[in-house]
């Protein structure tokens, strides 16, 4: 509580397993990992924090796996998850919420093609729920309230949304400069359903 940053990991993790920790109120980011790899955090969580809630960054353009499960950032001045750079990220259940940046921001040259991300709740943040570069696929989530879009992706190719709903947002899913595909999804409340280049 109260430190620059509440959890710091970098460097050759070798398979490290990061477990049931609970990060409250620091000042600056909750858990930021630089450069990690073959790390798996699992049930951790951030709330309060002074930045992002989670950050992992890559520099001198080296990616990082992580393998991330039951993820919980709430209530943090930036976004939930920050992913910034290269790398790859594993991600079965999160629950993203009150952040005042977005759920999720993914930005930079990411390496997400056929990563499947599921079991997601991102919830009333200021921004997007998810803010999404091409090529991930979201599955059986839950994104509601979000003030601005709840899926909002960027970048060129697409991404695909199954079993999941989407409601209460400007709009639900937005893909610029892409196509999105959907398989049994839910949208209401949206002001927009969905907006895409292409809609399967």
């Amino acid at each position: 509580t109260g430190t620059a940053t509440g959890l710091r990991i970098g460097g050759a993790t070798n398979g490290a397993l990061v477990e049931r920790v609970t990060v409250a109120s620091p000042g600056l980011t909750g858990v930021r990992v630089n450069e990690a790899t073959s790390l798996t955090l699992r049930d951790v969580t951030v709330t309060g924090s002074g930045g992002a809630g989670f950050q992992f960054d890559s520099v001198n353009a080296r990616n990082y796996g992580i393998t991330a499960q039951n993820l919980t950032a709430t209530g943090n001045r930036s976004h939930g998850v920050l992913l910034n750079s290269f790398g790859t990220l594993a991600l079965t259940g999160g629950t993203f919420s009150g952040n005042t940046g977005s759920g999720l921001r993914a930005e930079g040259s990411f390496t997400f093609n056929l990563q499947t991300w599921r079991n997601i709740a991102a919830a009333n943040n200021l921004q997007h729920g998810l803010d999404l570069v091409a090529g991930i696929s979201i599955e059986d989530s839950t994104i509601t309230g979000n003030r601005l879009n709840g899926i909002n992706g960027t970048g060129g190719g697409g991404f695909t949304v199954r079993r999941t709903t989407v409601s209460d947002s400007v709009i639900g899913i937005s893909m610029y400069f892409g196509g999105v595909t959907l398989d049994n999804v839910t949208l209401s409340g949206n002001t927009t359903g969905v907006s895409a280049n292409t809609v399967t």
